[in-house]
C-alpha cells in the first residue's frame, strides 16, 4: 500500500523551462532536468501534470510521462515528450477537434 512506501525525497536535482524560439505565430519550449549531485542518477522517470485557464475555461492534460535512462553527474537531459490529446484526436481528422485539443495543451504549457 502506498503507506508502506518510504518518502521518496529528490535533492540536488533541478528543471529548467527554456523559451528556445518565440515568433508571432508561435512559442518553441524545452524542459531539462539537471543532476547536480556528484554521482550519477539511474532510471529516471518524469510525470508532469499541466493545468491552466482558457477563454475563462480551466483546461488540463492528462498526465504525462517520460522515461530519460541515466543522467550522468553534473550534467542533464533534454526532456521530450509526446502529448497524447492532441495526437490522438488528430487522428480523427475532424479539424475543429483538433484545434481545441492543441490550443488546449498550448494554454497548459
Amino acid at each position: 500500500m502506498k503507506k508502506d512506501l518510504p518518502e521518496n525525497i529528490v535533492k540536488n536535482v533541478a528543471v529548467a523551462v527554456v523559451l528556445e524560439n518565440e515568433t508571432p505565430e508561435e512559442r518553441s519550449w524545452s524542459v531539462y532536468l539537471i543532476n547536480l549531485k556528484h554521482e550519477a542518477i539511474h532510471t529516471v522517470l518524469v510525470s508532469s501534470k499541466g493545468y491552466g485557464t482558457k477563454d475563462g475555461e480551466e483546461v488540463k492534460t492528462s498526465i504525462l510521462r517520460h522515461s530519460i535512462g541515466d543522467v550522468e553527474a553534473q550534467d542533464y537531459a533534454l526532456i521530450v515528450c509526446n502529448f497524447a490529446n492532441p495526437d490522438m484526436v488528430g487522428h480523427t481528422g475532424v479539424q475543429t477537434a483538433i484545434i481545441k485539443a492543441v490550443e488546449t495543451v498550448d494554454s497548459c504549457l
